[in-house]
């Protein structure tokens, strides 16, 4: 006889929202990774994950393409698309498999643009939104050097102090 699904799993399910997004999982900071088709998402989180592995620190892929989100408490959780778990488009190549991580605690946020965008963005503290909860996000241009702003992004006090107040198990 199996045992009955677990209600709080099945109502996330039901709750869930899929957003056309990458996401991946630094150290503990889940990102979630925005843009039109073709910007670069999957290109940038393929880049972040060298760079943060080279680095010594933990990286994984939690999404490509289809990123399911919903909240918890005062945290936006991501986890994959079901039927796109583990794999992701190589531009040129199609579909490659990869390791995944099953879902993250989304702190932090970037849009990939499909042009340059100004140099200055309107809003000094930009932020993303997702239902009632919003997050501290950057927009970069596509000549942009992606990873290295991202990385000063994650790092800086501000987008810092934002993901601090989100703390909580940043894995599953």
């Amino acid at each position: 006889m199996s045992s009955p699904p677990v209600p709080a799993m099945r109502q996330q399910s039901e709750e869930a929202t899929s957003v056309h997004a990458s996401c991946v999982l630094l150290d503990d900071r889940g990102l979630l990774i925005l843009g039109d088709s073709g910007a670069g998402k999957t290109t940038l989180a393929l880049g972040l994950l060298d760079r943060w592995r080279r680095a010594g620190r933990f990286a994984r892929m939690v999404a490509d393409d289809r990123t399911m989100l919903w909240t918890s408490g005062r945290r936006v959780l991501g986890r994959s698309h079901p039927r796109i778990a583990g794999d992701y488009e190589l531009f040129g190549y199609g579909i490659q498999e990869t390791t995944y991580e099953r879902a993250a605690v989304i702190r932090a946020a970037v849009w990939c643009q499909s042009d340059d965008g100004p140099r200055y963005p309107d809003d000094a503290a930009p932020q993303w939104r997702h239902g009632a909860m919003s997050l501290p996000m950057i927009s970069l241009g596509k000549n942009h050097q992606r990873e290295l702003l991202v990385m000063a992004f994650l790092d800086h006090s501000g987008a810092k102090e934002a993901m601090e107040q989100r703390r909580g198990p940043s894995v599953f």
